[in-house]
């Protein structure tokens, strides 16, 4: 009869695995038909610069390191896709990372753990949400995967293995974003202790990548910056992987039976993550808030493995609930979640780039704000792709109200979204003094929130 119960078991945990599948793969396909948000549009931007431009330190005018536009700018030309929306596909390469990852480590845990980590890797807002986007979470997600992997190896060989691939793989992991940047300073100082001999020497070196890129990259000041901390953000947090807390929390709870013993064993594992959280809010608190949810998606990887070998004395009990939970989250969650765009640029562009706008200026925001440069940016490249024939003068909205014909037949005058800087109707009516000119506001299709999309039109009835 036993037997029988764990046959049943594994039949129904392979069948929600091949569910997930399915699902995540229809709601990755499914949001690639969704407009593209302000950051791919800022990502765009500059995919058609020269590789050198790129590389020079504070060309971004943005703490984010180059290497995410380089490598979209190199699939580009070297498969010569022009379309964004197939360009977006490159991060297959780095899903096959997170698929090689779960190959290293095929010695350490059972087939059905491999299949957990999986699951548990893609039933999240990172992977469904932001893995395939033009942006660096694919990147990161993929690398780090590989480089836990190796991190695990070299763990549990005790320094005999994994040294070498965990510092390529770790280095070019951070070249991706600050954060990765110091995760892995913090896996090499803990692997210095680990390894001997002439290894040490190596750590040492590659030690001083990340922090270079530090310098030369993020180490300035910032005009545009536009983050805040609090309790929310950090609490939001936990809504980006339910499956990933559901995991812990059950550890945790398993962990009073034998005193944490299992939990204490491997803590130096987890330490990193520990770490770099610690340090990321302290410099957020007391320095700039640089705390960013999404970012924290290079933790991840790490962070399963980890919880998952302090689970493996309670694998086969807790297996059914947590893979069930994942689906469940990609089902009810993340999959709703997927459906909305950020903003609806492609609408926002098409809705006032009519052919009798042609001619008239546009606001997008407040672009003499101090996000006045990644404004400019994210319009310039949503009105190419979304509106090739023609592009709107992009003018600060208080300069249109100066320019705009208000007797022409163009009922838009701005769009406004990608977050709380926007105009709003009370200014605009008080600023314009025109006889028989009334504003109206309207959300963008699909929105049900303003950060999602507003145009904002001129009321032709009252100009009659």
């Amino acid at each position: 009869m036993k037997i029988e119960n764990v046959r049943s078991s594994s039949s129904i945990f392979y069948f929600v695995f091949a569910s997930i599948l399915a699902l995540t793969s229809y709601l990755v396909i499914k949001l690639n038909n969704l407009s593209l948000w302000g950051d791919e549009l800022w990502l765009l931007f500059y995919v058609n610069l020269d590789y050198l431009d790129l590389l020079k330190p504070g060309f971004l005018d943005d703490p984010n390191y180059p290497t995410s536009i380089i490598f979209f700018k190199s699939v580009s030309d070297f498969l010569n896709l022009t379309n964004p929306y197939h360009l977006v596909w490159a991060n297959l390469l780095n899903l096959s990372l997170i698929l090689f990852s779960a190959y290293l480590i095929r010695k350490l845990f059972r087939f059905q753990e491999l299949i957990l980590f999986l699951s548990l890797i893609f039933c999240n807002e990172y992977f469904i949400r932001t893995f395939f986007e033009l942006k660096s979470g694919g990147l990161i997600l993929g690398l780090s995967s590989i480089f836990s992997a190796f991190f695990l190896i070299n763990f549990f060989s005790k320094g005999e293995k994994g040294t070498y691939p965990a510092l390529i793989i770790g280095s070019v992991l951070s070249l991706i974003h600050a954060f990765s940047g110091l995760f892995v300073t913090l896996c090499y100082f803990l692997m210095f202790f680990n390894v001997k001999g002439k290894k040490k020497y190596w750590l040492i070196f590659f030690f001083f990548i990340p922090l270079a890129m530090v310098l030369l990259f993020s180490n300035r000041e910032i005009n545009d910056w536009h983050l805040s901390l609090s309790f929310k953000h950090i609490v939001n947090t936990g809504g980006f992987m339910v499956p990933v807390v559901s995991l812990i929390i059950l550890s945790l709870f398993h962990g009073f039976s034998d005193n944490f013993r299992i939990l204490t064993k491997n803590v130096p594992l987890i330490l990193p993550v520990i770490f770099s959280l610690f340090i990321i809010f302290l410099y957020s608190y007391f320095v700039l808030p640089i705390f960013q949810a999404r970012y924290l998606i290079t933790f991840l990887p790490l962070v399963c493995l980890y919880f998952l070998i302090c689970n493996k004395l309670y694998f086969e009990k807790n297996k059914l609930i947590l893979i069930t939970i994942c689906f469940l989250s990609a089902l009810l969650f993340y999959g709703p979640r997927s459906a909305v765009p950020y903003t609806n640029f492609e609408y926002l562009i098409m809705e006032s780039h009519k052919e009798a706008c042609q001619k008239e200026p546009i606001f997008f925001n407040n672009t003499q704000s101090f996000n006045k440069s990644y404004y400019k940016k994210v319009y310039q490249a949503a009105s190419v792709i979304y509106s090739p024939e023609f592009q709107r003068r992009l003018v600060p909205y208080t300069e249109v109200l100066d320019t705009f014909n208000f007797n022409s037949k163009c009922d838009v005058i701005g769009i406004s979204g990608q977050g709380p800087e926007t105009v709003f109707k009370g200014q605009l009516i008080k600023d314009i003094n025109i006889e028989n000119v009334e504003i109206i506001s309207r959300l963008a299709d699909g929105c049900n929130k303003s950060g999602c999309g507003v145009i904002w039109y001129i009321d032709q009835l009252s100009l009659e």
